[in-house]
């Protein structure tokens, strides 16, 4: 299953930038780039990756460099949670798994 990172970039009026370069990088590095894509009509830019890890994305908007880090281990498409609530009989303690 591929990692999917993305965003918008649009200006303080909302209107979007079309262009700009967007770089995935390992975290705190700068080299080597993994990918390179162009922000769409909609500003908007997005990668897949295959690998799970930490990851920086350097936006360039001409002399503008802004970035935004990601970790896959903190980023989910949805969560499945089952508790299981145990508790004794006096009810002075209970836990949940």
């Amino acid at each position: 299953m591929a990692i999917e990172f993305k965003g918008f970039l649009k200006t303080d009026a909302g209107a979007a930038i079309v262009g700009a370069t967007a770089d995935l990088l390992d975290r705190n590095t700068t080299t080597p780039v993994r990918a390179t894509i162009a922000t769409d009509a909609d500003g908007m830019w997005t990668f897949s990756h295959a690998t799970q890890g930490r990851f920086d994305v350097r936006i360039t908007n001409g002399s503008s460099i802004r970035w935004r880090k990601y970790d896959t281990s903190q980023q989910f498409d949805f969560l499945e949670v089952a508790n299981f609530r145990i508790r004794n009989p006096a009810d002075t303690f209970e836990y949940d798994i």
